[in-house]
């Protein structure tokens, strides 16, 4: 009889082990964490070529690391559904208004900081475990809602546009008339660059020849019905801008076209007899304002302000309508506003220097800026602080326009590394290393007793390197009074480091006269050294002193420009090395004052 073979554990061994794994690692690796999502809102503009410039071109290269990490929906304020969300959002952040801008979390980043802060901002909420959309009321729906087409039909064909006839030929020795349309936007230097330079000059060459009707943009209605006569004209949207000028059948944009184009037309059109207004649909419906075609110059007493703003800027507008304009109804022409746009990298690194001029940082700038006197102001600023300012200005006397920091203008075909000059911080660094290094040595030779060993003709260098030292003191002594442009050379930028309130000691005494009055000393002193036995000591002394404190003062010059004005002089650089071997070449006769002998090392 066969027996039935007993069980056994070890068969179940494998099949139990690939339970414990399906049971214990499965689940552990289906709930590892997903992958952090940070979501941000970008609330941007169709005719701010200042947005494009951000958010189409600077941005992208810094965010695409990020890829599906990242998430930005971006907003048209242009679009009545954007533009009540666009509110809400500013309502609920607390923000001033302002275009390009960017909700994170709970941040917002506007303007020119948005390269250089919002991908800090996506890594520190990368680190923290990724942020959902920001809290802006509105949003879910937003974000819920089917996409909207544009809502203006497609551009007419050029061969199914009206006809634009010219007026009748002169008869009766009435002479021919040339009229065209030109929309702008108030706070656009583009178009106040139009208005101010280039129209009154033809208006006045052709009087009544020329009409021109001026039709101000003023907010999103304004600018649908201006994208609707650009569509009319066969323009996409994404090349409409302001100024906008219609002429015949011509569209011209911006502030290079116009003026190259403009004066050619109104000539041939002249020669033809003349031109009728162009067709524009809906023009009734736009709104009339009348302004001053040409800036009426500052009066004695006035007082200038400088606005740095760009195209389309809400909250430049904002500053524009509420602070400006009851300035200029209290004031009338004793106030005067110089507009700088604002578009482009190099606009915006000029910004930093004429910000670094006034001792504010890259980081601390924000559009719009102004500035009157010597003093800075930016954002909620303006509004608190600007009609004191102006006020005091105007009793005092008025206040001419700040001087800025002259702006190389690129050259067309040469690479942008090519167009400017080194920032020269190495040559900075350098130089003040040494200065440290002979402000040391200057102080421990009378205490040790040793000095360098120095040939005795080495002593005549002196008087060259003081007439040299006066050369250069005296030059920047002139720029500083006479607040002129300087020649500064291969490296740096000499004018942002003259026109900063470093410049001047105490607001007062220019660095340039006292480094003047300073070399004069030293001459002094080394003359009375060299030819006056019974003033040697103290000559030589008041020379060593001198010298001492000169390199002192050089290390802190040199330290502003590097880390404060953020802009390198060379002028004042050179002036710190001829400091420096003065100092070297001064301090052998000074120990020998102090200690009874004095060897040389």
């Amino acid at each position: 009889m066969k027996t039935r073979p007993s069980f056994s554990l070890r068969r179940l061994r494998l099949p139990l082990r690939l339970l414990w794994f399906l049971l214990v690692l499965l689940p552990s690796a289906c709930s590892a964490e997903p992958q952090p999502i940070v979501h941000a809102v970008a609330f941007t503009s169709p005719v701010c070529t200042f947005c494009k410039d951000i958010l189409e071109h600077q941005l992208p290269p810094l965010i695409r690391p990020y890829e599906d990490r990242l998430q930005i929906v971006y907003v048209d304020v242009d679009t009545e559904a954007g533009y009540r969300l666009y509110l809400a959002a500013l309502e609920t952040f607390g923000v001033p208004r302002g275009t390009p801008i960017i909700f994170i979390g709970d941040q917002a980043v506007a303007g020119v900081n948005i390269p250089d802060q919002f991908p800090a901002l996506v890594e520190r909420y990368l680190a923290q475990g990724g942020v959902d959309w920001p809290a802006i009321p509105g949003l879910e729906a937003y974000l819920a809602a089917p996409p909207t087409t544009e809502r203006a039909s497609p551009p007419t064909p050029a061969a199914t546009r009206p006809a634009v006839q010219p007026t009748a030929s002169p008869t009766g020795g009435e002479r021919a008339v040339v009229r065209f349309v030109l929309f702008w936007q108030n706070g656009c230097p583009h178009c106040h660059e139009v208005l101010e330079n280039v129209l009154p000059p033809l208006q006045a060459q052709y009087g009544d020849q020329l009409e021109i009707l001026l039709i101000e943009i003023y907010g999103i209605d304004d600018v649908n019905r201006l994208h609707e006569v650009a569509e009319f004209y066969g323009i996409p949207r994404q090349r409409v801008g302001v100024p906008f000028l219609v002429i015949g059948d011509r569209v011209l944009i911006g502030s290079r076209q116009i003026p190259e184009q403009l004066p050619g037309l109104i000539e041939s059109h002249l020669a033809a007899g003349g031109l009728d207004w162009p067709v524009i649909p809906r023009l009734d419906e736009f709104p009339r304002r009348n302004i001053l075609l040409a800036p009426t110059p500052l009066p004695s007493g006035g007082a200038c302000i400088l606005l740095f703003t760009t195209q389309d800027c809400s909250s430049c507008q904002w500053i524009t309508a509420s602070v400006l304009g009851p300035l200029y109804e209290q004031y009338g022409e004793r106030l005067q506003v110089q507009t700088f746009d604002v578009a482009t990298p190099d606009d915006v690194q000029y910004l930093y220097r004429v910000a670094a001029a006034y001792g504010f940082a890259a980081q601390e700038v924000d559009l719009p800026l102004m500035l009157i006197g010597d003093r800075l102001l930016t954002s909620e600023q303006i509004p608190a602080e600007l009609p004191a300012l102006v006020e005091f200005h105007l009793a005092q006397g008025g206040v001419d326009c700040p001087s800025l920091p002259a702006r190389q203008q690129p050259t067309e075909g040469l690479a942008a590394e090519t167009q400017t000059r080194p920032a020269g911080f190495a040559l900075a660094f350098l130089t003040l290393a040494l200065l440290i290094a002979a402000l040391i040595y200057g102080l421990a030779a009378p205490l040790l007793g040793r000095t360098l060993r120095l040939p005795a003709w080495a002593d005549w260098l002196i008087p060259p390197l003081i007439v040299l030292g006066i050369g250069v003191a005296a030059y920047l002594a002139y720029i500083e009074v006479r607040a002129v442009e300087a020649v500064c050379g291969p490296v740096g930028d000499c004018n942002a480091v003259q026109q900063s309130p470093y410049a001047k000691l105490f607001g007062v005494l220019p660095v340039g006269v006292f480094g003047l009055l300073g070399y004069l000393g030293l001459l002094a002193a080394w003359l009375g050294r060299r030819f006056l036995p019974r003033f040697e000591k103290t000559a030589a002394l008041a020379f060593w002193g001198m010298a001492l404190f000169g390199v002192a003062f050089s290390i802190y010059l040199t330290w502003l420009e590097i880390f404060v004005i953020r802009a390198v002089c060379l002028w004042c650089l050179s002036s710190a090395v001829i400091m420096l071997f003065l100092l070297l070449l001064g301090a052998p006769p000074a120990p020998g004052k102090f200690t009874r002998r004095a060897s040389p090392a």
